[in-house]
Order: C-alpha cells, then structure tokens, then sequence
C-alpha cells in the first residue's frame, strides 16, 4: 500500500516546510482546472489533498506514523466489523467479506438499472416514430385544436420515460461511486484476511 508520504514524494522525517512545497507542487501539477476531463488528474489531486491533510497536522500525522492508519481508517473496520457481525449472524456461515457482499450488491443493482435504461430507451424510441408519424398525419390537418390533442399524449410519454431515464442514470451514478469509494479505500483490516474474515477466530 502507497503511504502518504509516497503520495506527496517525500521522507518520513520531512519537516513541515518540505511536505507543504511538495503538497503545493503536486497540487498544482494536478488540479482539476489544469486538466479538465482527466479523471486520473482528478483521483490523484484527491490523494495529494488527502495526504496533506494529514501529514499538515501534527496530531493526525503522529497517529498515522504510529500506527499506519488514518482515524477514518479505524471507523472503516469499526463498521466492517459491525456489517460482517451482522452478515455472519444473518446468514449463519462461518466467512463473509462484507465489502465483497456490497460489491455484489450495488453490481446487481447497476444490472437492473442498465436493462431499465435499455428498455426505457426502446420505449421511448417508439413513442419518437409514433409521433412523428402522428405529426406527419396532422400536419394538413384545419383543426389546430384536434392535432395539438392528439399530439399531446405521445408528448407527453415521451417526456415522462426521459425522466424515468434520467432517474435511473442518476442511480447509476451513485453506484459507480460506490464502487469506486471502496476500490479506493486503503484501510487494511486490523488483522490478517483469514482472520479477520472469520468472526470465531475473535473468541
């Protein structure tokens, strides 16, 4: 695993001056407006800022060298431990990974979000052809009244399956953040993978 003085390229005994040049380089070198669309650029401007963060204050960087971690590190497995407590309860098997539960989860559900979209879609390319058709019909038509009438209901399908879709790509967004918050997550269980895995081997 990277540590946060790898991330910010500097020595474990880098005095304050030196991490907060090297925080201001790497900061520039990745910022957002200087490399607008690159998602890279974005995610290592993060870990540069996260990194700071914590080796600029004494207090959080004492903690770290001491143990290896972040404070938010040790909330993660608090929670993993809550969340694998719970799944093995629930579930009664002896190993479960709960990030392998959530990922499993949030993957399944990004599937029936996609075949929603597509069906969607599909819905609303025929209700496209219908009213074109309908258009195309009523273009003649003296009874401006009677055509925006018919017209109205396709209108209006249409209208609302878009924001069905928009709906649903939003759901997926979220997903695809998930997914990516826990690829990015750098907080090692508190013991081996085997173990911690195994809820029995903590008695």
């Amino acid at each position: 695993m990277t540590s946060l003085y790898d991330v910010l390229g500097v020595d474990q005994d880098a005095k304050t001056d030196e991490i907060k040049k090297a925080h201001r380089k790497l900061a520039i070198r990745f910022h957002p407006d200087r490399n607008a669309g690159d998602e890279g650029a974005k995610e290592e401007f993060k870990r540069v800022q996260e990194a700071y963060e914590i080796l600029s204050n004494p207090e959080k960087r004492e903690y770290y060298d001491r143990t290896g971690k972040t404070k938010q590190c040790d909330r993660v497995n608090e929670i993993r431990g809550i969340v694998q407590s719970f799944l093995v309860n629930a579930f009664e098997q002896d190993t479960i990974d709960p990030m392998a539960v959530v990922r499993s989860k949030i993957n399944e559900a990004q599937s029936i979000f996609s075949k929603a979209i597509k069906k969607l879609e599909a819905r609303r390319s025929k209700l496209t052809k219908k009213l074109d058709k309908f258009e195309q019909s009523n273009k003649r038509s003296s009874n401006s009244e009677g055509r925006e009438f018919v017209l109205d209901h396709p209108r209006r399908s249409i209208a609302e399956t878009l924001q069905e879709e928009a709906e649903f790509k939003e759901k997926m967004e979220l997903g695809d953040d998930a997914l990516k918050f826990i690829e990015n997550l750098e907080c090692p269980p508190e013991k081996k993978t085997d173990d911690w895995m195994n809820p029995r081997n903590n008695y």
